[in-house]
C-alpha cells in the first residue's frame, strides 16, 4: 500500500512539473551563451577522444565543467541544432531531480507528506524555470542531480553502514563537481545530514575522517573554479570597500533570494546592480534583515532542528554565489536558487506538517484549509512558471521582458539589437544598439554589434570604424579580426585580408574562422595551394562547418582537383549549405575528369 501511495504521489509530481515547464519545449535558442556553448561552438559538435580530452583539460567561458560540455556533445549527435531536443533533455532532468528530492526528503524525514510538498514546490517554482528553459544552464540540472544522489547514497550509508554506499556517494560528488563548481559545498551539507539524523556524537572522529576525501575534492575544484574565472577575466574590480560593505553585499543576496522564493514576481534573467552597490544607508537594510532571520533560526533550535537544517542547507549551498569575491557578470540570478531552495521548501513543508498534525478542536477545518492553501499556492506557482517559460521563447521575448521590468539595462538593448540584426530588422537593431551605447559609451559588445549592423547594410566604412573601436578595448578579439577580414574580401582588399587573418591566427591558432577567411583570401589572390592548406586546416578544426567545407571545395576546384571539390561540396550541402546552382553545374561538368587542370 505504501509503495502504491508513493508511486501515485510521484506521478502527481511528474504531471504537475511537466505542466509547469511544458512551454519550454516550444522555445528556441537565445543569444545569451547558447551561441557560445552550442550553436557556434565546434568543440561540442565533435564527439571524439580529442574532444573529450579537451573538455577535461581546459576551461570554457570561465568555468570548468567537462561533464556539462560532454552532455552537449552527446546531444548534438542526436539533435544537431534542433532546440526541441535540448529543451526536452532539460525538462526530463528537471523532473528526475524532483523525484530525487522526494526520495531524499523521505530518507531524511520519513514523512511522505513533507517529501511530497518539498518535491512539488521544487518542480513548479518559477525561480527554477531559468535553469530548465535556458539551454546554457544545463550545468545546474546536472550538478544538482549528482549532488542529491550523493546525499541519498550517504543517507543509505548512515542507515546500513555498507561501504558501497559511501563510495557511491563520493563518486556522485565527483560527477557533481565535474558538472558545476557550486557542488563544493556538499561536504558541509553531509555534516548537516549527520545533524538532522541525530548521528551518535560518540562517532565524531569517524564522521570527520569520512568527510576528508570530500573536503579534499571540494578544495581542488574550488581552486580550479577560481583559476577558471580569473582566466576569463570574470573577477570584477568593484569599488566597494570596507568591512560593512563586504558584509552588506552577501546579506543582500540572501535577503533577495529568500524574498523571491516567497514572492516570485518581477523575475528576470538579468537583474541590474541595485542601489546597494552605491553604498549609503541602504547597507543597513540587508544586514539588519539577515541578522533578524539568523537570530530567529538560532532561537528555533531550542524546539526543533528542522529550521536550522533547512536554513543552513539554503545558506551553505548558495554561499559560493553570494559575491564575497565579485565574480561573473551578474549580481544575483534566479538559477542560483535551483538547489538551495530545497532548504526553504523543507522548512515550509515541516511547518505545514506541524500545523496539520496539531490536535485542536478545529483540526479537521485546519487540515482542509492547509490542503486548500497548498493547492492554491501550487497552482499559482505553476501559472507563474508557465509564464516564465514563454519569456524564454526567443531572444526578443527574453530581453524585452528584462527591459519591461528594468528599462535601463544596456545588456538587454544590446542583445535584443543583435537578434534584430539576425532577423534583418535593421531599424529596430539600430535603435536598440544606440540605446545601449547611450547608457554605456564604453560598451564594446554594442560597438561590435553596431559594426555588424553597418556591415549587413553594406556600409563598410562605418563598420570598420566600429570594429576598430572594439579593438582599442579588446585587442585580441577574434570576432573583430574575422569581421574585418570578411569586409576586406567584400571590398576587394584581399592582400589586407591575408594580413588580418595571419594576425588573428597568431593570437589564436585554433580559430577555424580565421583559416576559413584566409582560405578565401588566398583563393581570391590566385594562391590556390595556400588556399587548400588553409581550408584543410579549417575543416580539421571544425568538421561540421558548412562554410569551411564549401570554401575548401572552391579551393580544390580552382586548383583543378575536381573530385575532391565535389566531395567537400557534397559535405557542405549535407550540413545545410545552399550551394550556388552555377557552381554545381561547373562541378558536374568537370567532376568526371578529376585529373584535368583548369
Amino acid at each position: 500500500m505504501i509503495r502504491y501511495r508513493a508511486a501515485f504521489l510521484c506521478a502527481i509530481i511528474l504531471i504537475s512539473g511537466f505542466f509547469a515547464v511544458y512551454p519550454c519545449l516550444k522555445n528556441g535558442f537565445v543569444n545569451w551563451d547558447d551561441d557560445k556553448y552550442l550553436t557556434e561552438n565546434p568543440a561540442v559538435q565533435n564527439l571524439s577522444l580529442s574532444a573529450v580530452k579537451k573538455a577535461f583539460t581546459s576551461f570554457f567561458a570561465g568555468n570548468y565543467h567537462p561533464l556539462t560540455m560532454l552532455s552537449y556533445s552527446i546531444e548534438f549527435q542526436a539533435f544537431k541544432l534542433a532546440p526541441f531536443g535540448y529543451h526536452l533533455t532539460g525538462v526530463v532532468l528537471h523532473l528526475l531531480n524532483a523525484l530525487l528530492v522526494f526520495w531524499l526528503m523521505h530518507m531524511l524525514t520519513g514523512k511522505v507528506r513533507v517529501s511530497f510538498i518539498v518535491a512539488v514546490l521544487f518542480v513548479v517554482h518559477p525561480m527554477h524555470v531559468e535553469s530548465v528553459a535556458w539551454i546554457s544552464e544545463r550545468k545546474d540540472l546536472l550538478y544538482s542531480l549528482f549532488f542529491i544522489l550523493s546525499i541519498i547514497a550517504y543517507c543509505y550509508y548512515l542507515r546500513e553502514g555498507a561501504k558501497k554506499f559511501y563510495f557511491l556517494s563520493l563518486s556522485a560528488f565527483i560527477l557533481s563537481l565535474l558538472s558545476k563548481a557550486m557542488a563544493i559545498t556538499l561536504p558541509v551539507v553531509l555534516i548537516l545530514v549527520d545533524y538532522i539524523s541525530y548521528r551518535d556524537a560518540g562517532k565524531r572522529k569517524i564522521a570527520f575522517k569520512e568527510k576528508i576525501p570530500f573536503f579534499i575534492l571540494a578544495f581542488i575544484f574550488g581552486v580550479l573554479a577560481v583559476f577558471s574565472q580569473v582566466s576569463a577575466d570574470a573577477v570584477r574590480n568593484e569599488s566597494l570597500s570596507g568591512f560593512i560593505s563586504k558584509i552588506a553585499v552577501p546579506c543582500y543576496g540572501v535577503v533577495f533570494y529568500v524574498n523571491k522564493i516567497f514572492f516570485p514576481v518581477k523575475l528576470s534573467c538579468f537583474y541590474p546592480y541595485f542601489s546597494i552597490m552605491k553604498g549609503g544607508a541602504l547597507f543597513l537594510y540587508p544586514i539588519i534583515t539577515f541578522a533578524v532571520m539568523a537570530f530567529s533560526v538560532i532561537w528555533s533550535g531550542k524546539y526543533t532542528r528542522k529550521v536550522i537544517f533547512g536554513a543552513s542547507f539554503f545558506l551553505i549551498t548558495i554561499l559560493p554565489v553570494l559575491q564575497f569575491i565579485p565574480i561573473g557578470g551578474t549580481f544575483v540570478s534566479d538559477r542560483y536558487t535551483y538547489l538551495p531552495a530545497i532548504g526553504i521548501f523543507y522548512m515550509l513543508a515541516a511547518g505545514w506538517m506541524w500545523l496539520y498534525e496539531r490536535r485542536t478542536r478545529k483540526q479537521r477545518l485546519i487540515r482542509v484549509l492547509l490542503v486548500g492553501l497548498f493547492m492554491i499556492a501550487a497552482g499559482a506557482l505553476v501559472f507563474l512558471s508557465r509564464q516564465r517559460c514563454r519569456v524564454w521563447k526567443d531572444s526578443v521575448t527574453l530581453w524585452s521582458d528584462v527591459l519591461r521590468k528594468y528599462p535601463g539595462v544596456s545588456l538587454a538593448y544590446n542583445n535584443r539589437g543583435a537578434e534584430f540584426i539576425a532577423r534583418k530588422e535593421y531599424a529596430k537593431a539600430h535603435e536598440d544598439l544606440i540605446c545601449a551605447i547611450t547608457l554605456d559609451p564604453n560598451y564594446d559588445d554594442a560597438w561590435f554589434n553596431l559594426g555588424d549592423l553597418y556591415a549587413s547594410q553594406g556600409n563598410y566604412d562605418e563598420a570598420i570604424k566600429q570594429f576598430n573601436k572594439v579593438l582599442t578595448i579588446r585587442p585580441d578579439d577574434m570576432g573583430v579580426y574575422n569581421r574585418l577580414a570578411v569586409i576586406c574580401g567584400l571590398t576587394g582588399k584581399h592582400a589586407e585580408a591575408v594580413n588580418i587573418c595571419k594576425a588573428a591566427i597568431k593570437i589564436n591558432p585554433d580559430d577555424f574562422m580565421a583559416y576559413v577567411n584566409l582560405c578565401s583570401a588566398y583563393g581570391s589572390l590566385g594562391y590556390f595551394k595556400e588556399a587548400v592548406a588553409c581550408g584543410e586546416k579549417a575543416v580539421t578544426l571544425n568538421p561540421r562547418s558548412a562554410l569551411a567545407c564549401i570554401n575548401l571545395s572552391a579551393a580544390y576546384f580552382y586548383s583543378g582537383d575536381y573530385g575532391v571539390a565535389v566531395k567537400y561540396c557534397d559535405k557542405a550541402m549535407a550540413l545545410g549549405y545552399k550551394v550556388n546552382p552555377r557552381y554545381l553545374q561547373e562541378l558536374s561538368i568537370n567532376k568526371n575528369d578529376p585529373g584535368l587542370k583548369k
